[in-house]
């Protein structure tokens, strides 16, 4: 019991000698100062830009040969033989089916014939045309020298009966003579007329003759020509349409040809979207891994059914088999303005808004989107070139001191 109470003694003398000590400590300190530093966000920027915002489309398309055709037998008659089957690339004008030539060949042989007929029949009746009119009119030279002589004789005689040397009879058959003579003469000169008429006549119509054996002489050639059916022009054979040994007629289908060399896929778009496009667009064209550079050719004007337009694009690959399809890659025009990302966007209100920095601080600007596609817009309000907040930390605002970092 003693014990405790100088332990009790002893603990509050030393807190009466501690406490006046404290006391005056806390009256020389002075009062502690909070400074509140204000923050600064670290953030990252892109450049805004102007221009077209296009947005890549592919669409599928089957490629079909531009040139291509479904050739019909020029000749009837038996098919000998089929010179170029399916899949052989022939050039223009060469041989693909032939049919039996035999009784066309004969027919030919017999068109000569009566062609040469014909021509020495017309060589004969000139040769004598040309003897009778020599022979003709040999005698009618004669018959005029004739009617001079009997003139002259005429005459003299009128001489002689005026001085009384001629009796009047003999006068009278001078005069006689001549009459005869000028008969003889124009006998002479009708028959000339007639021969050469008559002569023209048969001429003609043995002229007549060997043009009439002339055309066919050229029909039986030509048919027997026509007895090959030939590709019309550079290209592959698709098809054909008959077996060795089958008939086949005048028009009738003997094969089908197409020209690899040049294809077109047919693609359907919306009017909006096909306005686009003007022919000579350039597109692009993926086959087997492999790119080629098409382009548009043509477009319908007015919709289909379907109410889609629809585009022609042509490609020169003739390594790509007609019938096949390829992937056909465009860029469809989405909007011309100012382009970020789209996530640089934030709607405030209804309202929406881009941070660009200024004095180095966050600053909202209000704009308006012209179109969006892949992750990009196209905005109106924006400057270009000015520095976009991207990515746009959510509890960002319009104010708040920033610091770019890449």
């Amino acid at each position: 019991m003693p014990k405790l109470w100088l332990l009790g003694i002893s603990a509050a003398l030393l807190l009466a000698a501690c406490t006046p000590k404290d006391k005056e400590q806390s009256e020389t300190t002075p009062p502690k100062q909070v400074v509140q530093q204000e923050l600064t966000r670290k953030v990252q920027v892109v450049t805004a830009s102007y221009g077209v915002l296009n947005s890549p489309r592919t669409v599928s398309v089957t490629l079909n040969p531009v040139k291509e055709s479904f050739v019909g037998s020029t000749g009837s008659g038996q098919v000998r033989a089929i010179l170029a089957p399916e899949g052989t690339r022939v050039s223009a004008g060469q041989t693909v089916i032939e049919l039996d030539t035999d009784q066309l060949s004969t027919q030919v042989s017999n068109a000569e014939l009566a062609l040469r007929s014909a021509q020495i029949n017309l060589e004969k009746a000139r040769r004598a045309q040309q003897e009778n009119v020599k022979l003709l009119q040999s005698q009618l030279v004669t018959a005029q020298q004739s009617l001079q002589i009997a003139r002259k004789r005429y005459n003299e005689g009128l001489e002689l009966q005026k001085v009384g040397g001629i009796a009047a009879l003999d006068l009278q058959n001078l005069n006689l003579n001549v009459s005869n003579a000028q008969n003889q003469m124009q006998n002479a000169q009708d028959s000339l007329t007639r021969t050469q008429r008559s002569s023209q006549e048969d001429l003609a119509l043995l002229e007549v003759q060997v043009s009439q054996a002339q055309n066919q002489l050229q029909n039986a050639r030509k048919a027997l020509g026509d007895a090959r059916v030939k590709a019309p022009f550079n290209g592959v054979i698709n098809e054909v349409s008959v077996n060795v040994g089958e008939f086949l007629s005048t028009g009738a289908r003997a094969f089908r040809i197409s020209d690899p060399s040049t294809l077109e896929g047919v693609f359907r778009l919306p009017p909006e979207q096909a306005g686009q496009f003007t022919a000579g667009t350039p597109l692009m064209l993926k086959f087997s891994g492999k790119d080629y550079s098409a382009k548009l050719v043509r477009q319908s004007q007015v919709p289909g059914q379907d109410r889609l337009i629809e585009l022609v694009a042509r490609v020169n690959a003739p390594e790509i088999p007609a019938g096949s399809t390829a992937t056909l890659s465009y860029d469809l025009r989405i909007a011309k303005g100012t382009v970020v990302p789209s996530s640089a966007i934030r709607v405030t209100e209804g309202e929406s808004q881009v941070f660009v920095i200024k004095d180095s601080a966050a600053t909202a600007v209000n704009v308006s989107r012209l179109g969006e596609a892949d992750g990009k817009v196209a905005l109106s309000g924006l400057e270009n070139g000015q520095k976009v907040i991207y990515p746009l930390p959510a509890e960002l605002t319009s104010g708040t001191r920033v610091e770019v970092v890449q």
